[in-house]
């Protein structure tokens, strides 16, 4: 079946305005993304990492889905993240 989550993949539903989906979705092409979950996991991870909390490389990476082709997203924080105010 397409469009299904692999065992051990869980969804996180999160309620945002109409108003700040339309300015995400709008600037989501600007910042090399083509998706709002990877943005959006990218964000999350920028953000633990800025407060000191370190993730292992592999949850960078976008999770496998059943039914969806492979390869990496055109932005992905397989690397460091080097934010402009961190040293």
């Amino acid at each position: 079946m397409p469009n299904q989550r692999a065992p051990g993949q869980k969804l996180l539903p999160i309620a945002v305005d109409e108003r700040f989906l339309r300015e995400l979705d709008a600037g989501l092409a600007r910042a090399g993304y083509r998706n709002r979950s990877q943005f959006i996991r990218d964000a999350i991870i920028e953000k633990l990492m800025r407060v000191g909390i370190p993730l292992p490389k592999e949850l960078a990476l976008p999770p496998h889905r059943i039914g969806k082709g492979g390869g990496l997203p055109e932005k992905s924080v397989t690397q460091p993240i080097t934010h402009p105010n961190m040293h």
